[in-house]
């Protein structure tokens, strides 16, 4: 037997890709390419994975033939059920072995019938089968050319078979854009070598198979709220406007499921606010709207946590993946009518950590709308530090047209307190971010939210939006918090604390502070210091 596999080109230990053919318990004949090894002159292993029909084939009939061939146009019709008549195997391609209960492939270039020895089933995904050879026959033929289409297009059959089996599998989705990568290296062979070619073909119905797998794709996005703390540049008489400061936080979150449709389809949270995005991205980028979108989370709106752009930047990131639109983020937030002033929440979305950008150019003493406000300075926020964030039921933060109108009828900011705020940023807040000096920081934070706050007095009422949010910063102060603000325009307000813990024991003081009067919500929360999270799987 050594030598008749070896003349087969088997070898001790190495893997050669071959068809096991089987009966099922109805006797009808099934195959399947499959990778075998030889254990030893008597012995060849085979590793189903143990959901196929060929593994409980095996454990029924104990016996199986091995099929050896090169012809891809046999792999192909054995591998995907689906390509042949009526979706089942033909009767026609097989004949009864000669020593086993199982059929051969009659066109193959071998046969090795095998009977089962033992199956090792431990809890893996594949079994492990014994078998013992029983008749190796082989018919004589003239010997053929070699061409590098044969062996790419079972490779490329074989590639497509484990795409199938992990499309699915969210954890898997690298391990499936690297077999993609390596199908698309053997169609490249095949298309050089062999155009216009029974091999082109397969290749051809092959990749239509695998784009109908990929376009049941899934896109998951889930992205976090942002604290926004403070505009820097009112005045604007230098060439640039506004520039901001701002950080991410992992908790509230905007979190949606997104595949291409037949239409344009939202369910869960704020439809007609999400389908409204969706068209905006499918109009912007010329594509027709035939996308569902599944939204499970948003974030609070008009309350100053970001969640317009959030939302907005979540849509747009999904849909790009889903039909392979090559946008930047920055890019998206424009196309979505977003970073008109500050790019904070735009940069959060994508990296997280605290950042400052710097602002817009101004022309015709106005923004410049098409430009993107620079990120200029980006780190990760401490880990430990952990802010207890409240949004009390107060009125909402200015939004749309009474946010433009606001900006509209606001004086310029002097430039000496323009020099303050950009002083405080520079020499005491940045230093003390990358020393982790939280009292220096929350000092420097304070101060800039005090002169941002009085500038905007005029806007919203006073240096906080709300009377019950001025006393809440108030309140945070007096417990002893390491800085405190409003977030946008409120009326989200926050404290900063050393930990967890001190936090928690602000929350619950905060948590009857406006339990007492007006109601709302408090929670804590870290930064986010990795942005968004984005999963992609069939």
């Amino acid at each position: 037997m050594t030598e008749k596999l070896a003349a087969l080109g088997f070898s001790k230990g190495l893997i050669v890709e071959t068809i096991v053919s089987t009966y099922d318990s109805n006797g009808r004949p099934n195959a399947a390419p499959m990778g075998v090894t030889m254990e030893n002159a008597q012995q060849i292993t085979i590793k189903p994975y143990i959901t196929t029909l060929t593994y409980k084939n095996l454990q029924q009939q104990k016996c199986a033939v091995i099929n050896i061939t090169s012809n891809p146009e046999l792999y192909y019709c054995t591998a995907f059920k689906e390509v042949n008549p009526a979706g089942i195997l033909s009767q026609e391609l097989f004949e009864k072995a000669e020593t086993v209960n199982a059929p051969k492939l009659r066109t193959a270039d071998a046969h090795i019938e095998v009977s089962v020895a033992k199956i090792d089933a431990d809890k893996s995904e594949r079994a492990t089968v014994h078998c013992k050879v029983r008749l190796i026959k082989s018919p004589r033929k003239l010997p053929t050319v070699y061409c590098r289409a044969t062996a790419a297009t079972i490779e490329a059959i074989i590639h497509a078979t484990r795409v199938k089996a992990l499309c699915n599998d969210e954890n898997e989705q690298e391990h499936v854009k690297e077999l993609l990568r390596m199908i698309e290296n053997c169609g490249d062979i095949v298309n050089r070598v062999a155009p216009n070619s029974r091999y082109s073909e397969v290749m051809a119905d092959l990749n239509k198979r695998i784009k109908s797998w990929r376009e049941k794709v899934k896109v998951y996005v889930k992205t976090s709220a942002r604290l926004h703390m403070g505009l820097i540049d009112l005045n604007g008489n230098i060439g640039r406007i506004f520039g901001g400061l701002g950080v991410g936080i992992k908790y509230p979150n905007v979190i949606l499921e997104a595949q291409q449709a037949e239409a344009l389809c939202v369910t869960g949270e704020k439809i007609e606010q999400v389908k409204a995005l969706a068209q905006r991205f499918f109009d912007f980028y010329r594509i027709k709207a035939k996308a569902k979108i599944h939204v499970k989370q948003t974030i609070p709106e008009h309350v100053g946590l970001g969640s317009g752009t959030q939302l907005a930047l979540a849509v747009a990131t999904a849909l790009a993946k889903l039909f392979n639109v090559k946008a930047s983020t920055a890019e998206l937030a424009l196309a979505m009518g977003r970073a008109k002033r500050s790019g904070i929440g735009t940069t959060v979305f994508e990296k997280g950590g605290f950042v400052v950008d710097g602002g817009k150019t101004v022309k015709n003493n106005a923004a410049v709308t098409e430009c993107f406000p620079p990120p200029i300075f980006h780190m990760p926020f401490p880990e430990k530090w952990t802010f207890v964030v409240a949004i009390p039921n107060t009125k909402k933060g200015l939004s749309k047209d009474a946010e433009i109108a606001a900006f509209n009828q606001l004086p310029p900011m002097s430039a000496e307190k323009v020099g303050e705020i950009c002083r405080l940023i520079m020499l005491k807040l940045l230093p003390a971010l990358v020393e982790q000096d939280i009292k220096s920081f929350g000092e420097a934070l304070t101060q800039i939210q005090i002169i941002v706050g009085t500038h905007f007095a005029p806007a919203q009422g006073g240096t906080y939006s709300s009377e019950t949010t001025t006393e809440g910063i108030r309140l945070l102060q007096k417990l002893g918090v390491h800085g405190v603000g409003q977030s946008s325009w409120g009326p989200t307000f926050y404290g900063l604390c050393q930990n967890e813990k001190e936090a928690e024991v602000m929350q619950e003081k905060i948590r009857a502070f406006l339990n007492n009067g007006v109601g709302g919500q408090v929670f804590t929360t870290k930064a986010n210091n990795k942005g968004v999270t984005i999963r992609v799987w069939c």
